[in-house]
């Protein structure tokens, strides 16, 4: 500007005005602490729970007008699928309600320039509990994955694993097979079978001369108790012979390999053999 005849200047005098960068972008999960947009002035930013920050936790507004860095992203954390385990399954316990990002497009101006770029904003996903979990689904930050056995197993450490920001918190259990108390031997026989675990069979068998009374196969169940009553063996018996006519049986005992004899009165004679074998 110039001075003028009137003794005026030609034109209003400037001024000064300090250095203003554009509002920050906002981040769905993100949380912005600072207010001042103007030059020297620093805004930071930290991540809602569930999400980790991608990019500078800090910006300045510089004297060009822009922030020192790209606006930080709020991630989400994600585990990865379960593993499965041998008899047994995984099923949801807990399924939170998430947001998910989601790309669009924003302008951002300066004083001098002015550019284009692709942010993430986030949209409200709503994913519903479900009884059993599919390879699709998102497994997030706060998810809790709760293990059962089959039936006639059990797991000796915890079945409920959370997403936690550094992966699953637990590995998962291991599913064993239940055990049966180890059987007792019988008298006048055998117990065959060394197994003991669910589903394992025992199998009874007499010695020569006795039968058994009982089932002869018996299955490790669920309660961690053999099925059915245990068996015995007893010594056969045969049944009482008829009386002799005209003569007498010698021997009172009827059970497997006594004898008895036969004996005829006076005036008798014996036909057939005088002595069986039980």
């Amino acid at each position: 500007m110039s001075c003028e005849l009137n003794g005026k200047w030609s034109k209003e005098p400037p001024s000064c005005d300090i250095v203003k960068c554009p509002p920050p972008q906002e981040d769905f999960n993100a949380v912005r602490q600072g207010n001042s947009f103007e030059y020297g002035q620093m805004i930071n930013y930290s991540c809602s729970e569930g999400f980790l920050m991608e990019g500078p936790a800090q910006l300045e507004c510089l004297e060009t007008g822009l922030w020192s860095g790209e606006f930080p992203v709020c991630e989400m954390i994600t585990c990865p699928l379960p593993e499965d385990i041998e008899n047994g399954r995984y099923m949801a316990r807990k399924i939170n309600e998430i947001p998910i990002k989601t790309e669009s497009t924003q302008t951002i101006e300066s004083q001098s320039t002015r550019k284009t770029k692709t942010t993430k904003t986030g949209r409200l996903v709503n994913l519903l509990q479900m009884s059993q979990m599919r390879e699709d689904v998102l497994y997030k930050f706060g998810d809790v994955i709760e293990y059962e056995c089959d039936e006639g197993h059990y797991m000796d450490t915890s079945g409920i694993i959370t997403c936690i920001e550094s992966g699953w918190n637990l590995p998962p259990p291991t599913c064993r097979a239940i055990e049966c108390p180890i059987p007792i031997s019988i008298r006048n026989g055998e117990v065959l079978g060394d197994d003991v675990v669910f589903g394992s069979e025992l199998e009874y068998k007499c010695d020569e001369g006795y039968e058994l009374v009982g089932v002869n196969r018996r299955r490790c169940l669920a309660n961690k108790e053999w099925s059915d009553t245990e068996p015995f063996c007893r010594i056969i018996e045969c049944q009482r012979p008829a009386s002799l006519e005209n003569g007498r049986t010698i021997g009172s005992s009827f059970k497997y390999k006594s004898v008895l004899s036969y004996v005829c009165n006076t005036g008798f004679r014996l036909t057939g053999v005088d002595t069986r074998l039980v």
